[in-house]
């Protein structure tokens, strides 16, 4: 005889966890060479290794939109020695996964592999640095590669809200531009274009190096002593402006025949320095940050009126955004707009409860908990740190304030930060409906992506 068991949930029973996480968090060594930060993590439980090495300049810096990403890709594109096929063979050879990536705010170079082939893999990756030819024949198939990934992008209305959200945010800006470029700004970028970006990195961007994992650390310095000497004394690049919110009319950008809009509301929001930091994370996670959040449980469970709404601190070196995102139905636009405003400035007029308060504690310590769980990800762990120069000991302050944070406490960063009033709306999707439906929020301008 076979029974079925049917295990019905609760939906109106929240869930809790009491469990009181402890977080142990890594040790980290950081040392000097010359000008680099070398930034240390040791882990033997398994045979891999993780190395970074970073250049402190980024996308943020591009004088043509994509400069960095066209170049950073040019560092997979062969050596006098090895063309892109034969380097990207040899790393296969090895089982090892290598990358070369332009942030906003940095560019790095890295790889993963097995302990024991630490040296190759590293002489590898130093042969991509110093010696990366720029063939014409690479440079065009980088293009194509390049190009085709926009275009991807352009075909993906969430992406297409954030570039708009963006231009409008980061208006007068660098960081208002598309990371990767426009399809324009990519077929405009030249050899010499990349081989000055590229020079800029390798005689002038300060570096750091991050290594984690199952390494020699006798001989460790002695390597990167011998492989990067001729870039750890640079001195870096002079920084861009930090942007300063211009205030500007609401965006909306086409999605042609689309049924869906995709929004992105927010506003200009604070750093990680910021001493209210802490707890704006608290209150964001109780507003927007996690699936029990006010959003949700409105505009989600209560309404119907999306499959998930989250909101987010997007943290840049010259400047943060606040952002609240979402995709609804055309026509519940103007409903899930009403609604997200009425939460966010009751937000700011009524104390949390302790149940929140600890829920969403309870949460970002489990979250954080479990990011900690292999090298890689404390790799991770480490380039927030070094991106943003924050102290090692920023993480434990961090987790151990928030634990010490009373509903008085937060009630005074919920009523400097939570306010509607300025928020900006970036809306992509039906251009007709969406400029007369939403024209009660205030102006819009209609832009091209």
């Amino acid at each position: 005889m076979r029974f079925n068991i049917v295990m019905l949930l609760d939906r109106n029973k929240i869930p809790f966890n009491h469990s009181g996480i402890v977080i142990n968090f890594p040790k980290i060594q950081i040392e000097n060479f010359n000008n680099t930060k070398i930034y240390k993590y040791h882990d033997n439980t398994q045979p891999l290794v993780n190395f970074k090495l970073n250049f402190k300049s980024g996308a943020v810096l591009d004088k043509i939109p994509g400069l960095a990403n066209f170049t950073m890709s040019m560092f997979q594109g062969g050596t006098s020695s090895m063309n892109s096929s034969q380097l990207s063979e040899e790393f296969e050879k090895l089982g090892a996964t290598y990358f070369s990536n332009a942030y906003w705010d940095e560019c790095a170079i890295g790889f993963t592999c097995l302990e024991k082939y630490f040296d190759k893999c590293l002489d590898l990756v130093a042969q991509c640095v110093f010696d990366s030819q720029f063939a014409d024949d690479e440079i065009e198939r980088q293009r194509q590669k390049i190009a085709a990934n926009i275009m991807h992008n352009l075909s993906d209305p969430s992406y297409l809200a954030q570039v708009t959200f963006n231009k409008g945010i980061f208006l007068n800006h660098p960081y208002s531009n598309q990371r990767t470029g426009t399809l324009d700004d990519v077929s405009s970028i030249t050899r010499n274009d990349i081989v000055e970006c590229y020079k800029l990195m390798i005689e002038k961007s300060s570096t750091s190096i991050i290594v984690t994992g199952n390494f020699d650390d006798n001989s460790f310095n002695q390597k990167i002593s011998a492989k990067f000497l001729p870039i750890s004394n640079n001195t870096g690049i002079d920084a861009v402006e930090s942007f300063r919110r211009i205030h500007s009319p609401h965006l909306i950008s086409a999605k042609d025949e689309s049924s869906q809009t995709n929004l992105r509301i927010g506003k200009a929001s604070i750093d990680r320095k910021n001493p209210d930091y802490p707890a704006f994370q608290v209150i964001n996670t109780i507003f927007g940050g996690y699936f029990l959040s006010r959003l949700n449980t409105v505009l989600r469970e209560t309404k119907g009126l999306t499959y998930g709404i989250h909101s987010y601190l997007d943290s840049r070196k010259y400047g943060s955004a606040f952002i609240i995102s979402t995709g609804i139905n055309c026509d519940k636009t103007s409903e899930s707009i009403d609604d997200i405003f009425e939460i966010s400035d009751k937000l700011t007029s009524e104390k949390l409860t302790n149940t929140e308060i600890e829920r969403s504690v309870e949460f970002m310590t489990g979250s954080f908990a479990r990011t900690l769980e292999t090298p890689k990800q404390i790799t991770g762990l480490i380039q927030t740190i070094d991106s943003y120069d924050l102290d090692l000991s920023f993480l434990s302050d961090f987790y151990s304030r928030i634990r010490q944070l009373s509903a008085d406490d937060l009630i005074i960063v919920q009523e400097k930060y939570f306010h509607s009033s300025d928020y900006l709306i970036a809306a992509n999707g039906d251009v007709d409906y969406l400029s007369s439906s939403l024209s009660k929020f205030g102006k819009f301008e209609v832009i091209a992506i």
